[in-house]
C-alpha cells in the first residue's frame, strides 16, 4: 500500500477511519466546489470492487411471488362482481409488469453482477468503460460525507454515480447501464434518462471507500490531460442543492 494525502491534514479528526471532508469553497465561477476527503491509503491497481448477490435473494422471491400472485387476482374466476373485487383485479393487473421488473432486475444483480474495475487509466464493469479523462465529477449517493442527514444511511445502500458528458455517455456506456439506472420505478431496465452511470447496490469493500481512492484516480488523471479536476455546484456550503 503506497501513502498519499496531505501532510498539513494528518491531525484532523477521523470517522470510520477517514477524514472528515474539506468545507465547500467558492470558485472563480461564483458557484462551490465540494471536496472529499483523502484516502488514508491507495490500494494496489487494478482493483476490484466486488458487487454482493445476497441482499438481491430477497427482492427476487418477492418478486417472483408476485409474478405467480398477481395474475392469479386478476384473471381467478368467480367473484360477486363487487367494484371492491374489480378494484383488486385492475390493481393487480396494473402491479403485474412492477414484480417481472423486479424479478428480472434481482435476477441479473444474482446472475451479472456488475463488478466495478479500476486502474490508473480507465474505470469498468462487464458492461461499459470509461476513461478517467472522461469522467467529469464522482458522486456517492446519498453522499454521508457532507450530508448529515443521511449521515446513518447503511453502506449498501449507497451508489456511486460517474458524471460524463452526453457525447461520453452515447459513445461509451448507451445502454450498458441500464440494470443500474434506476429507471424506471427505482430500478433499472432502461438507459438512464440523465445521461448518468451509475452502480450497483451493496459492494464488497462499501463503495463509500472506494470512492475516494476513485477520485484520486480521476483527477490525476484529468490533471496530466490537462483538463479541469472537479466540477463546481451551484449552491451554498453545507447544502446538497441540485445534481448539475
Amino acid at each position: 500500500m503506497t501513502q498519499t494525502g496531505d501532510d498539513a491534514r494528518r491531525d484532523e479528526p477521523t470517522v470510520d477511519g477517514h477524514r472528515e471532508p474539506l468545507t465547500d469553497y467558492q470558485a472563480e465561477d461564483g458557484r462551490y466546489v465540494y471536496e472529499p476527503p483523502l484516502p488514508e491509503s491507495m490500494p494496489e491497481l487494478p482493483f476490484t470492487v466486488r458487487m454482493r448477490r445476497r441482499r438481491w435473494f430477497m427482492s427476487l422471491v418477492f418478486g417472483l411471488f408476485g409474478c405467480v400472485l398477481f395474475p392469479v387476482i386478476a384473471f381467478a374466476p368467480g367473484g360477486d362482481g363487487s367494484a371492491m373485487l374489480v378494484v383488486f383485479r385492475v390493481g393487480a393487473l396494473l402491479v403485474w409488469p412492477v414484480a417481472i421488473l423486479v424479478a428480472v432486475h434481482a435476477g441479473q444483480a444474482i446472475l451479472r453482477p456488475r463488478h466495478l474495475h479500476f486502474d490508473a487509466e480507465r474505470v469498468w464493469t462487464r458492461d461499459w468503460s470509461l476513461d478517467w479523462v472522461d469522467v467529469l465529477d464522482l458522486r456517492l449517493l446519498p453522499d454521508n460525507w457532507r450530508d448529515s442527514d443521511v449521515r446513518d444511511v447503511p453502506k449498501h445502500k449507497q451508489q456511486l454515480m460517474i458524471v460524463i458528458s452526453a457525447a461520453t455517455h452515447a459513445a461509451k456506456v448507451g445502454a450498458g447501464n441500464r440494470w443500474d439506472s434506476g429507471y424506471p420505478f427505482g430500478l433499472g431496465g432502461l438507459a438512464p434518462i440523465n445521461g448518468m452511470v451509475m452502480t450497483q447496490y451493496d459492494s464488497d469493500p462499501p463503495i463509500r471507500d472506494a470512492y475516494l481512492v476513485m477520485k484520486v484516480l480521476q483527477r490525476d488523471a484529468r490533471k496530466a490531460a490537462g483538463l479541469p479536476t472537479y466540477v463546481t455546484r451551484p449552491f451554498a456550503p453545507g447544502k446538497l442543492g441540485p445534481l448539475k
